[in-house]
């Protein structure tokens, strides 16, 4: 098995899913030599799930796997990862597509390299077809280096470079590489693709990037990350304060000779962080009390990003608003500790 399509599926849209399984099987290899695994994450519209039940009866290498609960995208992935029998991992999400007989050169150039991750290039496209751009990051091909090295002479020493998306889609992963190295989605509801792919980036050996084009992102208004992210309680503290803690966790994976790539992957995790204390100071009573219950239950994320935080005294100058949100959460949950 060559390589496995890994989907997370939640209440699928119009005809999005039949698009996304329309482009996967009209490819230039044998059906054997690929799986597609569907993970429905308790999707409440049973109905969204006929494109996918309707394929499964047409193919013999689709599997659906139901979850019990509702586990989010990252998560979701975690478990076609380990359920995976291709030598490789592409992640796909469900409101997108492929470029049509793509896979017999993505893997020549896989296999011919003895690649970690291939990159390349994507499109964004719309609904009624008029709004389709290149987002071309990727200008050349470019030689296979570490992902070290590729950050580092290639995005010019930093990972957050505008020239490096961190949108994990647009990469094909060895298997092997991700479970070896416990390149994982992190049990967050938000901002995974960015930690998968920091740590993929940090730990691959064998990487390169095509200029090619051969995946379409389609702008959904009514997807998680669109519909969701700016709530206040839980997904604030999920996709900034415990995201960047993460961050900061990863840069500690970087060796010393790329001291300023470190540097710069620290100061990424503090923005996050950042984030999350400029939205905490606005949301209102009730909210604030949610949120310092999940804090209560993970204090430890005060713990990994007060060094930082107080290592950076300048940081403070320039955005006191993080110093009276890192008071106010601290005083909160020490409050709560007391009760």
């Amino acid at each position: 098995m060559q390589i496995t399509f890994i989907i997370p599926f939640f209440n699928g849209r119009g005809g999005y899913i039949s698009h996304l399984l329309d482009s996967i099987y009209q490819q230039d290899i044998p059906e054997n030599e690929y799986e597609v695994i569907v993970i429905n994450d308790c999707s409440t519209d049973k109905q969204s799930l006929s494109p996918v039940n309707r394929y499964s009866s047409l193919h013999q290498n689709i599997r659906i796997i139901h979850n019990s609960t509702n586990l989010r995208c990252g998560c979701c992935r975690n478990i076609g990862v380990k359920a995976a029998k291709g030598k490789y991992i592409w992640f796909v999400d469900q409101d997108d597509y492929i470029e049509h007989n793509c896979l017999a050169s993505l893997l020549d150039k896989c296999e011919s390299g003895n690649l970690d991750i291939l990159m390349f290039n994507y499109r964004n496209v719309s609904d009624d077809g008029l709004y389709n751009e290149k987002r071309a990051l990727i200008h050349k091909d470019s030689p296979i280096l570490s992902g070290l090295e590729y950050i580092n002479d290639i995005c010019g020493g930093d990972f957050w470079n505008s020239e490096y998306d961190t949108n994990v889609w647009h990469s094909i992963f060895c298997r092997d590489f991700l479970i070896e190295n416990e390149v994982y989605s992190p049990e967050i509801s938000y901002c995974e693709d960015m930690i998968v792919s920091l740590h993929a980036i940090i730990a691959a050996r064998r990487v390169q990037s095509i200029k090619e084009d051969y995946y379409r992102y389609r702008y959904n208004p009514k997807s998680v990350f669109h519909t969701e992210v700016g709530k206040k309680g839980r997904a604030v503290f999920d996709s900034s304060l415990f995201a960047g803690t993460h961050i900061l966790t990863l840069a500690n994976l970087v060796p010393v000779p790329y001291q300023t790539l470190k540097e710069t992957i620290i100061s990424g995790g503090i923005w996050r962080i950042n984030s999350f204390t400029k939205g905490i100071l606005k949301i209102d009573k009730n909210e604030l009390k949610l949120f310092y219950a999940q804090i209560n239950i993970h204090p430890e994320v005060i713990d990994k990003a007060m060094p930082y935080l107080t290592m950076l005294n300048k940081l403070f100058l320039r955005h006191p608003t993080i110093t009276m949100a890192i008071n106010i959460l601290t005083r909160e949950a020490l409050h709560s500790n007391t009760k």
